[in-house]
């Protein structure tokens, strides 16, 4: 008997729910495709779907279509109308329609970030029945919701779980996602979890996790580590990480190195700090290699093609630097040897050389980072304010280029300047300008009305492009024009770097990224108001330390690049170009603070 009672009081619950609430449009990625798929692709309309239920001559197949409407419901943002519609559905569904019911609210959940009740659904279902993309998609469901709740070793083993039934290419993406879960784990816990673990499988990813935490002062013995465990472990599924022999890339044991770095003129301050961080990554090495250190001052007179000669002549082994985007694209055209990290990206795009690697404080990497991360997030229509200079407008773009080619949609943009004034221009963008209108036009021949303004829908996200100080003027005129509920995000550029609470809670709720060592000044619960000027030194002197560890560890990154290297500036993996990309920690201020912010 077809039970078109339950839908046909679903469909209305359905369009009164639409009707009834404001909620803002947050579509989410897809889970896997129902049991029963045989409609035809195009036939994908919410009618249609409830049509076919209505008509459909069994019950089971009839529950079918009802899960694959939530899941359309899900996908165009209404994930509460969506919830309340799953919730309805009667418990008497095959088991394997119980599991997608299960699998659609766990996810709806954990977008929501109710990570509890996420994992209460998970634990309803029945895996062994499971078909191999909803096992994926459950696992993959399941290491978010441990990453919510900050418990890495069993995110990274929900992945592990599921790397043999991964295709080639998304095995290598999801191998480096595991390493990068395993490596926010102390060195204590890798340790005792790899003692502990009684699967061989788990018990050598923690192993070759623990090397790469226990080692990474001393390259040469990491090295020789790597390489006793590649021999000891030739089937386990890691041994295809290491592409070549995996050897030191500088031989000898005395190896002269340079710095090329600003030591005079308009960036010396730069310089300097960013030698102070190598010097200081020199003197914590515990390698067998003796290094010695030459400083050429690139504002000096001479010109790269001059210094490159001088330090060839002076059998320079490696260079790190130069720091201006002018003089890296000179260091392009003159090195033709020398292993080389210069400290920024030329603005020239196709720059190659086999013998430069680029590591960069560069906010287009951040830019990337924060446009995977809302959209993972199951934002789609993105807001900009950007400030009205160069710098902004590089920034907007850039966050435009990673968001489009994702699949988002830039809904609008407010440029903040002096010449635009913010308040009276963010009110129209907002469109409260109409939703007074509309208040305006009731209120004719009325006594007077409740009011509260809307803000327009179609905007699941705010992207700030702007500094510290413009963000701190921008939030709270977002709460006060009711976008309070529109998360906001945004690179590094809106913290300064240095815990100041009352200054701060003007950004309350901001989620952005930033270096893991910049972060634990503000999660160390004996941290004190540090001055602003630590703010872009600590940051410098991150970048310096950590090309000294890559330039000691190069070889290390490009033979097990999946693997990346955990430095004080980010979890670092080596691109195709060379380019050194930083995986950032992320943060959301709460009370001024910012908090780590695992969502």
């Amino acid at each position: 008997m077809k039970n078109n009672a339950t839908v046909f009081s679903l469909t209305v619950l359905i369009y009164s729910i639409m009707l009834t609430s404001c909620t803002k449009n947050e579509s989410i990625s897809s889970i896997p495709n129902p049991v029963i798929t045989q409609m035809h692709p195009t036939d994908n309309s919410l009618n249609k779907l409830l049509d076919y239920a209505n008509s459909s001559a069994d019950n089971q197949q009839q529950f079918d279509y009802l899960l694959q409407a939530a899941s359309m419901l899900i996908n165009q943002g209404n994930e509460l109308v969506a919830e309340q519609f799953l919730i309805n559905l009667p418990d008497n569904m095959s088991l394997p329609l119980l599991n997608q019911k299960h699998l659609l609210l766990s996810q709806i959940y954990l977008h929501r970030h109710k990570t509890s009740k996420a994992m209460q659904e998970l634990a309803k279902i029945n895996i062994n029945i499971l078909s191999r993309r909803e096992l994926i998609f459950f696992f993959k469901i399941s290491s978010r919701a441990y990453t919510q709740k900050g418990d890495w070793y069993n995110s990274a083993t929900s992945l592990i779980k599921i790397d043999g039934l991964l295709s080639e290419d998304i095995q290598l993406y999801n191998k480096q996602q595991i390493f990068y879960l395993l490596a926010k784990m102390k060195k204590f816990e890798l340790y005792t979890t790899s003692i502990e673990n009684n699967n061989l499988e788990f018990k050598n990813w923690l192993k070759i996790a623990n090397l790469y935490k226990q080692y990474l002062r001393n390259p040469e013995l990491l090295t020789q580590k790597l390489k006793q465990w590649q021999y000891m472990n030739k089937n386990h599924p890691l041994t295809n990480l290491f592409t070549n022999n995996i050897v030191h890339n500088i031989p000898g044991k005395e190896i002269n190195i340079a710095l090329f770095l600003p030591l005079s003129g308009n960036f010396s301050k730069a310089g300097k700090i960013i030698r102070e961080g190598v010097m200081s990554a020199l003197f914590n090495y515990q390698g067998n290699k003796k290094y010695y250190v030459t400083v050429y001052d690139t504002a000096d007179e001479l010109s790269i093609n001059e210094l490159y000669k001088k330090a060839s002549d002076n059998k320079i082994s490696f260079i790190i630097g130069p720091l201006t985007k002018d003089n890296v694209v000179q260091m392009y055209a003159v090195n033709k040897a020398i292993e080389n990290i210069v400290l920024n990206y030329p603005d020239k795009d196709n720059i190659y050389s086999p013998y430069i690697y680029q590591f960069s404080l560069n906010l287009s990497q951040e830019t990337n980072l924060v446009a995977y991360k809302a959209y993972n997030a199951g934002h789609r229509r993105a807001f900009i304010i950007w400030q009205g200079d160069k710098w902004g407008e590089k920034l907007k773009n850039s966050f435009i280029e990673a968001w489009q080619k994702l699949g988002g949609t830039v809904v609008d943009d407010l440029i903040i300047s002096k010449e635009y004034p913010i308040n009276k221009n963010l009110v129209h963008k907002l469109g409260l300008s109409d939703s007074h209108n509309r208040k305006n036009q009731l209120q004719l021949g009325l006594p007077k009305i409740k009011f509260y303004p809307i803000t327009r829908q179609d905007i699941d996200i705010i992207f700030l492009a702007t500094n510290s100080n413009s963000s701190r003027q921008i939030v709270p005129l977002l709460k006060f024009n009711y976008a309070n509920k529109v998360p906001v995000y945004g690179t590094s550029s809106v913290y300064k770097g240095s815990p100041k609470i009352i200054r701060d809670k003007d950004l309350n709720q901001v989620i952005f990224c930033d270096m893991p060592d910049i972060l634990k000044l503000s999660i160390n619960k004996n941290y004190r108001e540090w001055p602003d000027q630590l703010n872009s030194r600590k940051r410098l002197f991150n970048i310096g330390y950590d090309a000294f560890t890559l330039m000691s560890s190069i070889n290390i990154l490009k033979n097990a690049n999946l693997v990346g290297l955990n430095l004080k500036s980010g979890h670092a993996y080596l691109a195709n170009d060379n380019r050194v990309i930083r995986n950032l920690e992320w943060a959301k201020f709460h009370n001024g603070k910012p908090i780590k912010y695992n969502g």
